[in-house]
Formats: C-alpha cells, sequence, structure tokens
C-alpha cells in the first residue's frame, strides 16, 4: 500500500469517525431530560427520551443508528400502559403541523407483519391513526408504509411511507439494557454516576471487553501477524 492509499485510508475513517460522533454528542446532549417509569409505579424501570437531531435526516435506519449510538434503541412498547406512559411523559409537538407531534418508533412493517426491532411482542389492540380522526382504527391510506412513527400530536401510530410526509428529525429512545444482571437498567446508574462510562456511548465500562496485546508484541497486528498459518 503507498502512501497516498494510506493518506486516503486514513482520511475516510477519520471522517466515518467524526460523523459518528457528531450524532452520539446530538442524542447524549438530548439524553439529559430521559424519564424513567419506575418499577415502584408499576413500570419496567426503563428510560425514554425523545431525541431530535439533524442527523436523522428523514430516515427510520438513521434514527435507530443514532440510539444504538448511545447504548438505546428505538421504542418498543408491549403494553397500553407502557405507551400511555411514555405518551403522556415524553409528546413534544413541533411548532408547526403538518409534522406536530411525530418521532420515529421501533417498529417496522416485515413480510406484512409489523414487528418491533427488539423481538418485544406487539401491542394489541394497535394505536393507530384511522386516517381521519385521532380515535384510533386501521393504519392511515398511505399505502406504502414500512416504519413506524407517531401522529396526532403524539397520541397515535401511523405508517411512514418513503415519500415520509414531510421533514422528521425526531425519535424516540429507550434505554432497557441491564448487562451487569443486578435488576437495574444501566442507563440510570450511568445518569447517577453508580456506573462509569467513560467513552459516553451508554454502556457501563465494566460491560465492555478489552482486548490485551500481549506484552512480547508491539500492537494487536504483530501479534495476529505472529500466529502460525492454520493455528486455531
Amino acid at each position: 500500500m503507498n502512501l497516498v492509499t494510506r493518506c486516503l485510508r486514513a482520511l475516510s475513517v477519520a471522517r466515518a469517525a467524526a460523523v459518528a460522533c457528531a450524532m452520539l454528542a446530538s442524542a447524549v446532549a438530548n439524553a439529559e431530560g430521559a424519564v424513567q417509569w419506575p418499577v415502584s409505579a408499576g413500570g419496567n424501570g426503563h428510560w425514554y427520551q425523545v431525541v431530535r437531531s439533524a442527523a436523522i435526516g428523514n430516515s427510520w435506519s438513521a434514527a435507530r443508528a443514532l440510539a444504538e449510538l448511545d447504548g438505546g434503541h428505538l421504542a418498543t412498547f408491549s403494553s397500553a400502559a407502557e405507551w400511555s406512559f411514555a405518551r403522556d411523559q415524553l409528546a413534544v409537538p413541533d411548532s408547526a403541523p403538518p409534522v406536530t407531534g411525530i418521532m420515529f418508533l421501533g417498529g417496522s412493517l416485515q413480510a406484512g407483519v409489523w414487528r418491533w426491532i427488539d423481538g418485544t411482542a406487539w401491542l394489541s389492540p394497535t394505536p393507530w391513526w384511522n386516517g381521519i380522526d385521532c380515535g384510533g382504527g386501521v393504519p392511515s391510506p398511505q399505502g406504502d408504509g414500512q416504519t413506524l412513527q407517531t401522529f396526532c400530536g403524539g397520541t397515535a401510530w401511523d405508517d411512514r411511507g418513503p415519500e415520509g410526509g414531510g421533514a422528521l428529525d425526531k425519535a424516540l429512545v429507550e434505554w432497557s439494557a441491564d448487562c451487569n444482571n443486578d435488576g437495574i437498567v444501566d442507563y440510570g446508574q450511568i445518569l447517577d454516576g453508580t456506573l462509569a462510562d467513560a467513552n459516553t456511548n451508554g454502556v457501563p465500562d465494566t460491560c465492555e471487553s478489552t482486548l490485551l496485546v500481549p506484552s512480547q508484541y508491539p500492537t494487536i497486528q504483530a501479534a495476529i501477524d505472529a500466529v502460525p498459518a492454520g493455528a486455531q
């Protein structure tokens, strides 16, 4: 590999890292307003936050990536009580229609069936917008919606077609991981300082693996290169 090729590759990696860091910084800044559905109130202990970022760019996939960069995921709901809590606590309307209260959720249409990204059982009955008012019903008549968004000021759900129906830069993010199995959602312990998160990725440092290089080798690559061909 010549010097020019190496420089171009380094620039490409640096650019990708810069974009990821910018997205993560946006998520972290918004996550300060996260709210918990406490177990003491009949909840699941999970944390929820509306994240707004230009990085979403009207894309469900970008919203999903942004949530995961901060250790969370697009919100999923298996009970009416959970949805009711999130709806009442986190609905934040925009200043102008037609995107008032619209944000991405963690549902998508897969082989004709609506599913959550984390495998959670789908909420039934589903609080669909019926295309006429906000009283619930069948999905709205977009017809080609493949992803899920809130609608009606955040009170109902709607399928979102590729045409989008207007710019969308918000997503509802949920934190539910408990990587150390102590019965407490990690994100809350990061917020209160119980668990350290030095790289601010939403995952406790104690739950992230560290790759140790044998002391006789200067780099990971050197250690790899020293392994005999065919070794297991």
